[in-house]
Protein backbone atom coordinates (compact mmCIF):
# COMPACT_ATOMS: atom_id res chain seq x y z
CA UNK A 1 0.00 0.00 0.00
CA UNK A 2 3.16 2.16 -0.18
CA UNK A 3 2.48 5.47 -1.53
CA UNK A 4 -1.40 4.20 -2.93
CA UNK A 5 -4.71 5.70 -1.68
CA UNK A 6 -6.24 3.19 0.82
CA UNK A 7 -9.36 1.70 -1.05
CA UNK A 8 -12.64 3.80 0.80
CA UNK A 9 -15.40 1.41 -0.80
CA UNK A 10 -18.61 0.41 1.98
CA UNK A 11 -17.99 -2.15 4.05
CA UNK A 12 -21.21 -3.93 4.19
CA UNK A 13 -25.15 -3.35 4.58
CA UNK A 14 -26.43 -0.02 5.60
CA UNK A 15 -26.77 0.63 9.72
CA UNK A 16 -29.29 3.30 11.08
CA UNK A 17 -27.50 5.31 13.66
CA UNK A 18 -30.56 4.48 16.36
CA UNK A 19 -29.85 0.77 15.19
CA UNK A 20 -26.05 0.77 16.17
CA UNK A 21 -26.42 3.26 19.19
CA UNK A 22 -29.00 1.08 20.93
CA UNK A 23 -26.69 -1.70 21.07
CA UNK A 24 -23.84 0.54 22.33
CA UNK A 25 -25.95 1.96 24.99
CA UNK A 26 -26.95 -2.05 26.23
CA UNK A 27 -22.59 -3.34 25.70
CA UNK A 28 -21.64 -0.09 28.05
CA UNK A 29 -24.19 -1.25 30.82
CA UNK A 30 -23.10 -4.63 30.89
CA UNK A 31 -19.49 -3.64 30.74
CA UNK A 32 -19.92 -1.82 33.52
CA UNK A 33 -21.39 -4.64 35.49
CA UNK A 34 -18.82 -7.14 33.95
CA UNK A 35 -16.30 -4.57 35.53
CA UNK A 36 -17.91 -4.38 38.76
CA UNK A 37 -18.48 -7.44 39.27
CA UNK A 38 -15.13 -8.26 38.27
CA UNK A 39 -13.77 -5.80 40.74
CA UNK A 40 -15.76 -7.36 43.66
CA UNK A 41 -14.16 -11.16 42.48
CA UNK A 42 -10.73 -9.83 42.57
CA UNK A 43 -11.91 -8.10 46.60
CA UNK A 44 -13.23 -11.58 47.55
CA UNK A 45 -9.81 -13.61 46.53
CA UNK A 46 -7.80 -10.60 48.26
CA UNK A 47 -9.57 -10.63 51.25
CA UNK A 48 -9.68 -14.76 51.25
CA UNK A 49 -6.18 -14.55 50.88
CA UNK A 50 -4.94 -12.50 53.52
CA UNK A 51 -7.22 -14.56 55.67
CA UNK A 52 -5.32 -17.71 54.74
CA UNK A 53 -2.06 -15.96 54.51
CA UNK A 54 -2.78 -14.94 58.44
CA UNK A 55 -3.62 -18.02 60.00
CA UNK A 56 -0.90 -19.77 58.10
CA UNK A 57 1.50 -18.09 59.64
CA UNK A 58 0.05 -17.77 63.21
CA UNK A 59 -0.75 -21.94 62.96
CA UNK A 60 3.19 -21.86 61.92
CA UNK A 61 4.34 -19.40 64.59
CA UNK A 62 2.22 -21.25 67.77
CA UNK A 63 3.54 -24.80 66.21
CA UNK A 64 7.51 -23.52 66.23
CA UNK A 65 6.52 -22.05 70.06
CA UNK A 66 5.29 -25.77 71.07
CA UNK A 67 8.22 -27.66 69.56
CA UNK A 68 10.67 -25.07 71.25
CA UNK A 69 9.10 -25.45 74.93
CA UNK A 70 7.88 -28.97 74.92
CA UNK A 71 9.27 -31.22 73.08
CA UNK A 72 7.22 -33.96 74.00
CA UNK A 73 3.60 -33.21 73.62
CA UNK A 74 4.04 -30.72 70.00
CA UNK A 75 2.63 -33.70 67.50
CA UNK A 76 -0.26 -34.48 70.28
CA UNK A 77 -1.17 -30.29 69.90
CA UNK A 78 -1.11 -30.25 66.56
CA UNK A 79 -5.02 -31.81 65.75
CA UNK A 80 -5.94 -29.12 68.67
CA UNK A 81 -4.56 -26.19 67.45
CA UNK A 82 -5.36 -27.17 63.36
CA UNK A 83 -9.01 -27.09 64.68
CA UNK A 84 -8.68 -23.96 66.11
CA UNK A 85 -7.01 -22.40 63.21
CA UNK A 86 -10.08 -23.62 61.14
CA UNK A 87 -12.46 -21.82 63.70
CA UNK A 88 -9.80 -18.59 63.68
CA UNK A 89 -10.42 -18.88 59.55
CA UNK A 90 -14.00 -18.98 60.11
CA UNK A 91 -14.62 -16.17 62.34
CA UNK A 92 -11.67 -13.94 59.83
CA UNK A 93 -14.19 -14.83 56.50
CA UNK A 94 -17.46 -13.69 58.52
CA UNK A 95 -15.06 -10.49 59.42
CA UNK A 96 -13.83 -10.00 56.12
CA UNK A 97 -17.21 -10.31 54.44
CA UNK A 98 -18.46 -7.68 56.89
CA UNK A 99 -15.43 -5.37 56.11
CA UNK A 100 -16.74 -5.25 52.48
CA UNK A 101 -19.30 -3.63 53.39
CA UNK A 102 -17.56 -0.99 55.44
CA UNK A 103 -15.83 1.51 52.76
CA UNK A 104 -18.01 5.04 52.73
CA UNK A 105 -18.26 5.30 56.63
CA UNK A 106 -16.65 7.83 58.69
CA UNK A 107 -13.39 6.76 59.91
CA UNK A 108 -13.97 7.13 63.75
CA UNK A 109 -17.27 4.49 62.76
CA UNK A 110 -15.00 2.54 61.21
CA UNK A 111 -12.55 2.55 63.72
CA UNK A 112 -15.64 2.02 66.41
CA UNK A 113 -17.17 -1.02 64.26
CA UNK A 114 -13.99 -2.70 63.66
CA UNK A 115 -12.62 -2.81 67.62
CA UNK A 116 -16.11 -4.59 68.29
CA UNK A 117 -16.03 -6.85 65.56
CA UNK A 118 -12.34 -7.80 66.85
CA UNK A 119 -13.36 -8.13 70.17
CA UNK A 120 -16.58 -10.35 69.16
CA UNK A 121 -14.44 -12.50 66.98
CA UNK A 122 -11.70 -12.58 70.26
CA UNK A 123 -14.32 -13.85 72.53
CA UNK A 124 -16.10 -16.06 69.91
CA UNK A 125 -12.11 -17.90 69.13
CA UNK A 126 -11.50 -18.14 72.75
CA UNK A 127 -14.35 -20.30 73.23
CA UNK A 128 -13.96 -21.79 70.46
CA UNK A 129 -10.27 -22.78 71.67
CA UNK A 130 -11.65 -23.67 75.11
CA UNK A 131 -14.22 -26.38 73.74
CA UNK A 132 -11.87 -27.73 71.11
CA UNK A 133 -8.63 -28.34 73.63
CA UNK A 134 -11.51 -29.85 76.25
CA UNK A 135 -12.45 -32.33 73.41
CA UNK A 136 -9.01 -33.65 73.33
CA UNK A 137 -7.51 -33.17 76.72
CA UNK A 138 -10.46 -32.27 78.54
CA UNK A 139 -9.01 -33.35 82.15
CA UNK A 140 -6.35 -31.76 81.44
CA UNK A 141 -8.44 -28.50 80.32
CA UNK A 142 -10.11 -27.96 83.05
CA UNK A 143 -8.16 -28.28 85.60
CA UNK A 144 -5.94 -25.26 84.75
CA UNK A 145 -9.08 -23.44 83.50
CA UNK A 146 -9.51 -19.95 85.26
CA UNK A 147 -11.91 -16.92 84.46
CA UNK A 148 -8.98 -15.11 84.28
CA UNK A 149 -6.90 -17.22 82.03
CA UNK A 150 -9.88 -17.33 79.60
CA UNK A 151 -9.86 -13.18 79.52
CA UNK A 152 -6.12 -13.24 79.11
CA UNK A 153 -6.70 -15.34 75.89
CA UNK A 154 -9.75 -13.23 75.10
CA UNK A 155 -7.62 -9.95 74.96
CA UNK A 156 -4.60 -11.74 73.50
CA UNK A 157 -6.89 -13.04 70.36
CA UNK A 158 -7.92 -9.23 70.32
CA UNK A 159 -4.81 -8.20 69.19
CA UNK A 160 -4.74 -10.61 66.99
CA UNK A 161 -8.07 -9.86 65.07
CA UNK A 162 -7.16 -6.21 65.40
CA UNK A 163 -3.97 -6.52 63.37
CA UNK A 164 -6.06 -8.90 61.09
CA UNK A 165 -8.56 -6.78 60.69
CA UNK A 166 -6.18 -3.36 60.00
CA UNK A 167 -4.74 -5.78 57.17
CA UNK A 168 -8.09 -6.23 55.83
CA UNK A 169 -9.62 -2.38 55.46
CA UNK A 170 -6.18 -1.51 54.24
CA UNK A 171 -6.39 -4.57 51.72
CA UNK A 172 -10.12 -3.38 50.86
CA UNK A 173 -9.08 0.00 50.79
CA UNK A 174 -6.24 -0.68 48.08
CA UNK A 175 -8.08 -2.34 45.86
CA UNK A 176 -11.09 -0.47 46.05
CA UNK A 177 -8.81 2.52 45.40
CA UNK A 178 -7.31 0.76 42.61
CA UNK A 179 -10.75 -0.22 41.45
CA UNK A 180 -12.10 3.27 40.92
CA UNK A 181 -9.00 4.13 39.10
CA UNK A 182 -9.47 1.47 36.64
CA UNK A 183 -13.23 2.65 36.34
CA UNK A 184 -11.93 6.30 36.06
CA UNK A 185 -9.38 5.65 33.74
CA UNK A 186 -11.96 3.68 31.43
CA UNK A 187 -14.54 6.36 31.53
CA UNK A 188 -12.15 8.75 30.35
CA UNK A 189 -10.36 7.11 27.42
CA UNK A 190 -14.24 6.24 26.44
CA UNK A 191 -15.26 9.89 26.84
CA UNK A 192 -12.69 11.09 24.98
CA UNK A 193 -12.39 8.66 22.26
CA UNK A 194 -16.27 9.71 22.02
CA UNK A 195 -15.87 13.53 21.59
CA UNK A 196 -16.65 13.06 17.86
CA UNK A 197 -17.39 16.55 16.36
CA UNK A 198 -21.21 16.76 16.64
CA UNK A 199 -20.71 18.51 13.14
CA UNK A 200 -20.28 15.87 11.46
CA UNK A 201 -23.26 14.08 12.11
CA UNK A 202 -25.19 17.07 11.53
CA UNK A 203 -23.33 18.27 8.05
CA UNK A 204 -24.02 14.21 6.98
CA UNK A 205 -27.50 14.22 7.53
CA UNK A 206 -27.94 17.48 5.85
CA UNK A 207 -25.90 16.64 2.52
CA UNK A 208 -28.18 13.38 2.46
CA UNK A 209 -31.31 15.77 2.38
CA UNK A 210 -30.01 17.83 0.04
CA UNK A 211 -29.03 14.90 -2.42
CA UNK A 212 -32.31 13.97 -2.12
CA UNK A 213 -33.84 16.87 -2.80
CA UNK A 214 -31.85 17.01 -5.45
CA UNK A 215 -32.78 13.50 -6.60
CA UNK A 216 -29.73 12.34 -6.51
CA UNK A 217 -30.69 9.16 -4.86
CA UNK A 218 -27.82 6.81 -5.46
CA UNK A 219 -25.16 9.17 -4.34
CA UNK A 220 -27.34 9.50 -0.99
CA UNK A 221 -27.63 5.75 -0.97
CA UNK A 222 -23.77 5.52 -0.92
CA UNK A 223 -23.48 7.98 1.68
CA UNK A 224 -25.99 6.61 3.85
CA UNK A 225 -24.24 3.21 3.38
CA UNK A 226 -21.12 4.30 4.34
CA UNK A 227 -22.32 6.67 7.81
CA UNK A 228 -24.01 3.24 8.77
CA UNK A 229 -21.12 1.35 8.36
CA UNK A 230 -19.28 3.98 10.54
CA UNK A 231 -21.74 4.20 13.23
CA UNK A 232 -21.64 0.30 13.30
CA UNK A 233 -17.81 0.10 13.20
CA UNK A 234 -17.08 2.74 15.89
CA UNK A 235 -19.81 2.49 18.55
CA UNK A 236 -18.59 -1.17 18.64
CA UNK A 237 -15.09 -0.53 19.45
CA UNK A 238 -13.56 -0.67 22.84
CA UNK A 239 -11.97 2.51 24.00
CA UNK A 240 -9.59 0.51 26.11
CA UNK A 241 -8.51 -1.79 23.50
CA UNK A 242 -6.11 -1.28 20.95
CA UNK A 243 -6.73 -1.93 17.31
CA UNK A 244 -4.53 -3.02 14.48
CA UNK A 245 -3.21 0.34 12.47
CA UNK A 246 -4.96 -1.38 9.07
CA UNK A 247 -8.46 -1.25 10.42
CA UNK A 248 -8.00 2.09 12.18
CA UNK A 249 -7.36 3.46 8.50
CA UNK A 250 -10.23 1.58 7.32
CA UNK A 251 -12.82 2.81 9.40
CA UNK A 252 -10.88 6.32 8.61
CA UNK A 253 -11.65 5.90 5.13
CA UNK A 254 -15.00 5.22 5.72
CA UNK A 255 -15.31 8.59 7.26
CA UNK A 256 -12.78 9.81 4.36
CA UNK A 257 -15.32 8.64 1.97
CA UNK A 258 -18.57 10.20 3.36
CA UNK A 259 -16.74 14.60 3.82
CA UNK A 260 -15.44 13.13 0.06
CA UNK A 261 -19.35 12.63 -1.15
CA UNK A 262 -20.11 16.19 0.87
CA UNK A 263 -17.45 18.26 -0.65
CA UNK A 264 -17.10 16.49 -4.16
CA UNK A 265 -13.95 17.81 -5.82
CA UNK A 266 -12.73 19.76 -3.06
CA UNK A 267 -10.88 16.95 -0.66
CA UNK A 268 -8.41 14.62 -2.29
CA UNK A 269 -6.80 11.86 -0.22
CA UNK A 270 -3.72 9.78 -0.13
CA UNK A 271 -3.43 7.13 2.47
CA UNK A 272 0.66 5.75 2.51
CA UNK A 273 0.80 3.02 5.18
CA UNK A 274 4.33 1.18 4.99
CA UNK A 275 3.70 -2.68 5.38
CA UNK A 276 5.70 -3.44 8.07
CA UNK A 277 3.84 -0.50 10.14
CA UNK A 278 0.12 -2.29 9.23
CA UNK A 279 0.13 -4.54 12.06
CA UNK A 280 0.84 -2.01 14.76
CA UNK A 281 -1.35 -1.36 17.61
CA UNK A 282 -2.67 1.99 17.94
CA UNK A 283 -5.63 3.10 20.12
CA UNK A 284 -8.88 3.02 18.56
CA UNK A 285 -9.85 6.73 16.23
CA UNK A 286 -7.08 7.75 17.28
CA UNK A 287 -6.20 9.31 13.42
CA UNK A 288 -10.61 10.59 13.79
CA UNK A 289 -9.88 13.87 14.86
CA UNK A 290 -7.03 14.34 12.44
CA UNK A 291 -9.34 14.02 9.88
CA UNK A 292 -12.00 15.87 11.18
CA UNK A 293 -9.79 19.19 11.41
CA UNK A 294 -9.09 19.44 8.29
CA UNK A 295 -12.49 19.09 7.10
CA UNK A 296 -13.71 21.46 9.52
CA UNK A 297 -10.59 24.00 9.37
CA UNK A 298 -9.54 23.62 5.69
CA UNK A 299 -11.95 21.69 3.40
CA UNK A 300 -15.07 23.79 4.65
CA UNK A 301 -13.01 26.77 4.44
CA UNK A 302 -11.73 26.48 0.59
CA UNK A 303 -12.93 26.69 -2.85
CA UNK A 304 -10.13 24.94 -4.14
CA UNK A 305 -9.28 20.91 -3.60
CA UNK A 306 -7.54 20.40 -0.22
CA UNK A 307 -4.67 17.69 -0.34
CA UNK A 308 -5.24 15.15 3.11
CA UNK A 309 -2.54 12.56 3.42
CA UNK A 310 -1.82 10.19 6.16
CA UNK A 311 1.82 8.39 6.43
CA UNK A 312 3.22 5.94 8.93
CA UNK A 313 5.64 4.71 9.40
CA UNK A 314 7.75 2.21 11.85
CA UNK A 315 11.02 3.99 13.31
CA UNK A 316 12.84 1.36 15.18
CA UNK A 317 10.96 0.90 18.57
CA UNK A 318 8.37 3.64 17.66
CA UNK A 319 5.43 4.03 15.66
CA UNK A 320 4.88 7.67 13.79
CA UNK A 321 2.28 8.66 12.01
CA UNK A 322 1.86 12.11 9.96
CA UNK A 323 -1.26 13.90 8.49
CA UNK A 324 -0.50 16.48 6.31
CA UNK A 325 -2.88 18.90 4.63
CA UNK A 326 -2.42 21.93 1.78
CA UNK A 327 -4.05 25.71 2.09
CA UNK A 328 -7.04 26.39 1.44
CA UNK A 329 -6.88 28.55 -1.67
CA UNK A 330 -3.11 28.79 -1.06
CA UNK A 331 -3.07 31.01 1.74
CA UNK A 332 -0.65 30.03 4.82
CA UNK A 333 -2.87 28.66 7.90
CA UNK A 334 -0.03 28.91 10.45
CA UNK A 335 -2.91 29.67 13.01
CA UNK A 336 -4.85 26.23 12.02
CA UNK A 337 -7.02 25.17 15.23
CA UNK A 338 -5.22 23.16 17.35
CA UNK A 339 -8.28 22.92 19.44
CA UNK A 340 -10.36 20.22 21.12
CA UNK A 341 -10.00 17.68 18.26
CA UNK A 342 -6.46 17.61 18.39
CA UNK A 343 -6.16 17.84 22.16
CA UNK A 344 -8.24 14.98 22.54
CA UNK A 345 -5.36 13.12 20.63
CA UNK A 346 -2.45 13.93 22.53
CA UNK A 347 -4.60 13.49 25.92
CA UNK A 348 -5.21 9.91 24.87
CA UNK A 349 -1.77 9.15 23.56
CA UNK A 350 -0.73 10.37 27.18
CA UNK A 351 -3.21 8.64 29.24
CA UNK A 352 -1.91 5.41 27.22
CA UNK A 353 1.27 5.63 27.01
CA UNK A 354 2.30 8.40 29.22
CA UNK A 355 6.12 9.89 28.28
CA UNK A 356 6.67 7.40 25.95
CA UNK A 357 4.52 8.98 22.95
CA UNK A 358 4.83 12.21 21.42
CA UNK A 359 2.94 14.34 19.89
CA UNK A 360 3.02 17.92 17.63
CA UNK A 361 1.46 20.38 15.16
CA UNK A 362 3.47 22.35 13.16
CA UNK A 363 2.65 24.83 10.49
CA UNK A 364 4.86 25.34 7.19
CA UNK A 365 5.77 28.36 4.84
CA UNK A 366 3.76 26.98 2.40
CA UNK A 367 0.59 27.08 4.35
CA UNK A 368 0.48 23.73 5.04
CA UNK A 369 -0.45 22.19 8.63
CA UNK A 370 1.15 19.11 9.95
CA UNK A 371 0.19 16.71 12.82
CA UNK A 372 3.23 14.58 14.06
CA UNK A 373 2.48 11.69 16.86
CA UNK A 374 4.73 8.95 17.77
CA UNK A 375 3.96 5.56 19.99
CA UNK A 376 5.92 2.66 20.84
CA UNK A 377 5.17 -0.03 17.84
CA UNK A 378 3.28 -3.18 19.18
CA UNK A 379 2.60 -5.07 16.73
CA UNK A 380 -0.75 -7.43 17.02
CA UNK A 381 0.77 -10.63 17.13
CA UNK A 382 2.78 -9.93 19.68
CA UNK A 383 0.14 -9.81 22.50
Amino acid sequence: MNGAAYPMNGMGAACTPSGAILPELMNVAAEIRVGHHAGEVLRQRGLLACVLVFWAVQFSALTVQQLLMWEGRSLSMMAPRACVTLIGVGISLAIARIVRRLPGRRLRSQLAFGAALALAGAFVHALGNFTVFQIFIGDENMSSFTLESYFGATLQWFWSYAALLGMLLALSYSLELAEMHRVAHTAQMRALRYQLNPHFMFNTLNSIAALVSRKDVETAEHMVENLGDFLRATLSLDPQEDIPLQREIALQSLYLEIERLRFSDRLTVELDIASDAMGALVPSLITQPLAENVIRHAVAHSTRPIAFSITARRDGQKLRITARNSAPDGRARRSASTGVGLANVAERLTARFGDSASFAVRGEPDGAFVVEMAMPFNAAADR
